[in-house]
C-alpha cells in the first residue's frame, strides 16, 4: 500500500545516506540498504569518506559524493559539506551512528526543517544523541537500554543481500589459491583485526584451530585487517610452528569477500559478518567477548536474534569454548548440512535485504509525515547539547587520565544488557518453515513519534 506522503510527493523520495566511512566492515549494511532503496525507484545518493565500497556503489549506479569523516571537532566542515549536498534537494537525509545524527540534527534539521532518520549499529547509543531523531539499531538489547525519553526507536534487523551473497558463489579459485585441499575443514572468519570486541576472539580461535587440527583436518583462515595484524600474526606463526604445518592462513583484507565466505565449511564470526556467511548457507559459530563462543541451533537462534549475535562469556579461555562448540560439528557432516539450512532459513526469515528495504522506506515516509513540533525539538536540542557537553568534559577528563575508552562498543557498556534475562518468545526453539508456514516468534516494536 502506497503512503499518503507518497500520493502528495508524487514523485520518487530524494535521500541523502551518510556512512560513518565506506570501508569494509559495519557501513556494508548502510552501503547495501541504500543500494536497495534506490532499486525501489528512488532517488538515493551516498556522501560518506572515500573507501573499497565505493566501487560497490559504482557497479551498482548508486551516486556517490566523497566527504570528509564526521567530527564534532569540525563540525562547521562536516555540516557545511552535508548542507551543500542538501541544497542539491533531498527530502530525507539518513545519518549514520551518533556523530553524524547529532552534528545533522543540529547543522540540518533544526534550521531548515529537513527531516533527519538514524541508524545506529554499534552495541550503544550515545546518551546525547537528540531523543526525537527516528532511531532504528540493529537488535533488541539495545532498544532496551535506551531512556523513555527517545520517542521513536526500534529494531531494522542488519540487513543482508541474499543475493549478491549467495549459496551459488565459486570458490574453486580461491580455494586453489590458498591451497586449501578437498579433504579440508575450512573455518572461516572474515572481519576487522581490532583489539576492542575483536582479538581476544581471533586469537582463541587461532589457539584453538591449532588444537583441533591433530585430531580433524582442518584450516582456519582469517581475512581482515587492523591495528591488531601484527598480534594475530604472532599468534598465527606460533600455531602453524606447533603443527608443523600451516594450519592458520591470512589472506588480509578482500574488496570482495565472497569467495571467502564460500570456500568455508563453518562460518565464525558475529553481527553483520556472520550473517552473510549464513546468506551463504554456512553452519557458525557466533563469537563475542570474555571467552564466548556457541554454534548457532533450534535453540540458540533466537537468543541470537535478541543479542544480535554476539554474547558475552564467563571470562575462561576462549578457546576451550570454541573447541566443545565446533567438535560436533567436525565430526558430523550430516549436522553441518541441517545446521546450514538452518542458517539459510533464519536469515531469510529475518534479515533479507528487500524486507529491510521496505522498512526503511516506511520510516523514510514517517519522518516526512511527522507534524514537527519546534518547541519540543528545541528543548530537546538545548538538554541533548547540555550531555554532549557533560560528555565533551568527561573525555577531556579521561584524556587527562591517560585513556578514553571506546562509547560504542565498550564490552562495559553492553555487557549488563546481553545478560539480562532474555524475553520468552526469543527463547523457544527455531526450525526452518516452509513458505507456507507462519514466521517464528519474536519481534520488536517501535515506540511511535508523539
Amino acid at each position: 500500500m502506497s503512503s499518503p506522503v507518497q500520493h502528495r510527493l508524487a514523485r520518487p523520495l530524494r535521500v541523502l545516506v551518510l556512512p560513518l566511512d565506506l570501508g569494509l566492515g559495519g557501513s556494508i549494511n548502510a552501503v547495501e540498504l541504500a543500494i536497495a532503496v534506490r532499486k525501489r525507484g528512488h532517488d538515493v545518493t551516498v556522501a560518506a569518506p572515500p573507501g573499497p565500497l565505493v566501487d560497490r556503489l559504482q557497479q551498482a549506479d548508486t551516486p556517490y559524493v566523497p566527504v570528509t569523516a564526521p567530527s564534532f571537532k569540525k563540525a562547521r566542515e562536516s555540516i557545511r559539506q552535508v548542507r551543500a549536498i542538501a541544497e542539491r534537494g533531498v527530502d530525507v537525509i539518513h545519518a549514520y551512528e551518533a556523530v553524524w545524527m547529532t552534528l545533522v540534527w543540529y547543522g540540518v534539521h533544526l534550521p531548515r526543517q529537513t527531516p533527519v532518520v538514524g541508524t545506529v549499529n554499534s552495541m550503544s547509543v550515545g546518551g546525547w544523541v537528540p531523543s526525537r531523531v527516528p532511531l532504528r539499531v540493529c537488535n533488541p538489547v539495545i532498544v532496551a537500554q535506551q531512556p523513555k525519553r527517545r520517542v521513536d526507536v526500534g529494531v531494522l534487523e542488519i540487513p543482508t543481500d541474499t543475493t549478491y551473497n549467495s549459496p551459488e558463489i565459486d570458490a574453486t579459485n580461491f580455494r586453489r589459491q590458498y591451497f586449501l585441499g578437498r579433504d579440508d575443514i575450512v573455518l572461516g572468519l572474515v572481519g576487522r583485526l581490532h583489539p576492542q570486541l575483536k582479538l581476544e576472539a581471533v586469537l582463541s580461535a587461532v589457539r584453538a584451530a591449532a588444537e583441533l587440527a591433530s585430531t580433524f583436518p582442518i584450516k582456519l583462515v582469517i581475512v581482515g585487517d587492523g591495528p591488531s595484524w601484527a598480534d594475530v600474526a604472532a599468534a598465527t606463526a606460533q600455531a602453524n610452528s606447533r603443527c608443523g604445518r600451516e594450519v592458520v592462513i591470512m589472506t588480509g583484507a578482500m574488496n570482495d569477500p565472497r569467495p571467502a565466505y564460500a570456500a568455508a565449511d563453518i562460518g565464525l564470526g558475529m553481527g553483520g559478518s556472520l550473517l552473510r556467511a549464513m546468506a551463504m548457507r554456512k553452519p557458525v559459530v557466533v563469537q563475542g567477548e570474555l571467552g564466548f563462543w556457541q554454534a548457532l541451533s533450534p535453540e540458540t537462534a533466537g537468543r541470537f536474534r535478541w543479542s544480535g549475535f554476539f554474547g558475552v562469556g564467563d571470562g575462561q579461555d576462549g578457546s576451550q569454548a570454541l573447541i566443545e562448540e565446533l567438535t560436533p560439528l567436525l565430526a558430523d557432516p550430516g549436522l553441518r548440512e541441517r545446521r546450514a539450512e538452518l542458517s539459510l532459513a533464519l536469515v531469510n526469515a529475518y534479515y533479507r535485504l528487500d524486507a529491510a528495504a521496505e522498512q526503511q522506506e516506511e520510516i523514510y515516509y514517517r519522518a516526512l509525515a511527522h507534524n514537527c513540533r519546534r518547541g519540543r525539538e528545541y528543548a530537546d536540542g538545548l538538554f541533548s547539547a547540555l550531555r554532549l557537553g557533560a560528555w565533551g568534559c568527561r573525555r577531556q577528563w579521561d584524556a587527562l587520565r591517560g585513556g578514553v575508552r571506546d562509547e560504542w562498543n565498550s564490552l562495559e557498556l553492553i555487557a549488563a544488557g546481553l545478560r539480562k534475562d532474555i524475553p520468552a518468545e526469543y527463547l523457544a526453539p527455531w526450525y526452518p518453515c516452509s513458505p507456507s508456514d507462519p514466521a517464528p516468534a519474536g519481534g520488536s516494536s517501535a515506540r511511535s513519534l508523539t
